[in-house]
Order: C-alpha cells, then structure tokens, then sequence
C-alpha cells in the first residue's frame, strides 16, 4: 500500500503531509484570518520570513471534531510515493511528546528523516490564536 506525501522543510527538518488530507495549496496573501495556523505556532520558535510562503487548505476531518484551517509553509519540495512499509515509528520516548504535534511517524527517503505530519491529530489548543 502506498501513500503520497507533500513534503517541504521548516528550521532544518523535513516534514511530510498526506495530500489526502489536503483541500488546496495557495501562496500566502498576507492575511491573518483566525483558520491560519503557523509552524511557529506548533512546533515553538521564533516568527521567521518565508521565501515562497504557501498555505495548504487542511480539510475537516469529515466527523465534525475538527474544522478545516489552512497551514502556512514554505514552499513544497515535491510529492512523493511511497511504500507504508518503509515508514518508521516513532521512539518510545518522544512519542508521548510529539504525538499532540501531530507527528506520527519517520520515514528515511533520499539520505533525510522526513516527519509524518497528521494535520488532523494537532492538539487543536496548538491550532487557535492566543
């Protein structure tokens, strides 16, 4: 069985997204709606400036527990295929923590530890404005 993965990087590590849990991918227009959601905002950090600053529309998850938002990233790298065998879970340790990120798994692709970024496991206090 197979997955494509939308993957792009943020502060040195690489994250991938399943692009069925994506409704668009749009540049960024500058707005600051409440359903904008930053990685600075999940993942700590300061604000930073994106080079070619994209938002993906994240869809609900179609039970009504979570609504769609959109995520603000820098630009894709690619789309990738490929294989659920290959993916790696995450160690006992970190999983209690990064779990509520949303990060599910590891994947080894080209020489990088790609991320697996579960849009709709986010701990949704992570997604709402302060």
């Amino acid at each position: 069985m197979n997955l494509d993965l939308l993957l792009f990087s943020f502060n040195n590590a690489w994250f991938g997204i399943d692009i069925e849990q994506l409704a668009a991918i749009t540049p960024y227009r500058d707005d600051e709606d409440d359903d904008l959601v930053s990685l600075e905002r999940i993942f700590g950090g300061q604000p930073r400036s994106y080079r070619e600053p994209r938002v993906i529309s994240v869809k609900g998850d179609g039970a009504g527990k979570m609504p769609p938002y959109r995520l603000l990233i820098e630009a894709p790298e690619d789309i990738r295929n490929v294989d659920w065998r290959d993916v790696r879970p995450l160690p006992s340790l970190l999983e209690p923590f990064i779990r509520r990120l949303g990060v599910w798994g590891v994947l080894p692709l080209d020489e990088r530890l790609i991320l697996l970024l579960d849009c709709h496991r986010i701990d949704h206090r992570l997604r709402r404005k302060e």
